[in-house]
């Protein structure tokens, strides 16, 4: 049985490597350079400005525990965001609807 520690560092470089293969080259785990309780899961230039960015997989999800933790840790300056999935499924965005709608009004202003 593997641990729950080495299971998130799994996961957390699966989905770097998932930012890497996107084009952020830079990517990384946050762990290897800063180690802090509240540091993001993964470091990815540019985009780690705005979100905090938090990795779960597990097969049990709790996503309203795992974003309400995450947006502790994001405090004013970041938006909050949970990357999760169970086994053998696809990685999942969750977000508040609130700051998903902020950025897509950022990107595609309202014609009315």
């Amino acid at each position: 049985m593997i641990n729950s520690r080495t299971k998130g560092k799994v996961a957390e470089l699966e989905v770097v490597q998932i930012f890497k293969n996107a084009g952020y080259t830079k990517s990384h785990r946050a762990q290897q350079f800063k180690g802090t309780k509240d540091s993001a899961d993964i470091i990815v230039p540019h985009i780690g400005d705005v979100y905090q960015l938090e990795i779960k997989r597990r097969e049990q999800v709790k996503i309203d525990e795992w974003l309400k933790k995450t947006d502790e840790e994001a405090g004013e300056e970041k938006i909050p965001v949970v990357i999760h999935r169970r086994n053998d499924e696809p990685w999942k965005v969750t977000m508040m609807l609130t700051d998903w709608l902020a950025d897509v009004k950022g990107l595609y202003p309202p014609t009315e």
